[in-house]
């Protein structure tokens, strides 16, 4: 078998010609500011809310009415927020390899809003500051998910911008 010398020079040259993409590909794409920020509110909002199941079900955080810790009120609770998690863990992925983006934050748009409905169709008697805190400040609160994942939607850039 005959081993081939490749000189310094050659590796130079195949380096080189290689450079400018490397160099374009690197560079990434800069979002902006306020895309970022709406990426932060949707990523803590998530977390908040998967902890929070974790948290409810392990009777950590305390329940002032004994029929939240009902079986069904646990298993939709805990469905919405694991499926909640592992979508934006997909959405993130999406992000940073920056593949079908604007897609998978379409269909979590529609899940999160979907869920939100559901939600408080389901326990719209359990919405209570005094008895249910927790819960009723997540509701509450959805629609600035919902408003920073459209945002998300419309303000990704998708590709590098070339000069």
């Amino acid at each position: 078998m005959k081993r081939s010398n490749i000189t310094n020079e050659e590796i130079g040259a195949l380096l080189g010609s290689f450079s400018d993409l490397r160099k374009e590909l690197s560079a990434g794409i800069t979002q902006a500011t306020s895309f970022k920020a709406a990426l932060a509110i949707s990523n803590i909002y998530i977390f908040m809310f998967t902890c929070l199941f974790f948290l409810i079900r392990g009777n950590i955080v305390p329940t002032f009415t004994p029929n939240l810790m009902a079986e069904d009120f646990l298993a939709i609770f805990g469905g919405k927020a694991i499926a909640a998690f592992w979508i934006f863990t997909i959405l993130n992925i999406s992000l940073y390899f920056n593949f079908s983006f604007n897609i998978v934050s379409l269909c979590a748009t529609i899940y999160i809003a979907s869920s939100v409905f559901d939600l408080v169709a389901l326990f719209h008697e359990r919405i209570s500051f005094q008895e249910t805190f927790y819960l009723t400040l997540l509701i509450t609160t959805s629609p600035v998910l919902i408003f920073s994942m459209v945002f998300m939607v419309f303000t990704h850039k998708a590709s590098v911008e070339t000069l």
